[in-house]
């Protein structure tokens, strides 16, 4: 993968083209091979370096009907949607009353349910 180049200050660039395009330059020269579009009306180009280096802790993103969600990793690498774990050792559903069940898989593949305890001390 190519690495993002290096911006330079007070000479990168990035403005308007007559197109409506918000061209990018890391140079400075409006001719330079490193200038591109990276937006325009029909919609936003990155390239994979654009993200090279970066780390995000979380990243929120919003859904159709408008309601946001959170993806992040605790520090046991697990996946969480909103701070809960997505999959682990066990798989959990929530029933349309709100009540937890987690889902369990035997070795002969067998599926059972069990309602997840609640716990009330909460430190």
């Amino acid at each position: 993968m190519s690495k993002r180049p290096v911006a330079v200050p007070n000479v990168s660039r990035a403005g308007l083209t007559e197109k409506g395009q918000i061209m990018l330059s890391i140079s400075g020269d409006q001719l330079a091979a490193d200038n591109r579009v990276i937006i325009d009306p029909t919609g936003y180009y990155p390239n994979n370096s654009d993200f090279d280096g970066f780390a995000f802790d979380e990243i929120r993103i919003s859904s159709p009907n408008g309601d946001e969600h959170t993806l992040s990793f605790n520090e046991d690498g697990v996946f969480l949607v909103d701070g809960e774990s997505v999959v682990k050792d066990k798989v959990t559903v929530t029933s349309p009353n709100g009540t937890k069940y987690n889902v369990i898989v035997d070795d002969d593949g067998k599926l059972t349910t069990e309602k997840e305890v609640e716990n009330d001390n909460k430190d």
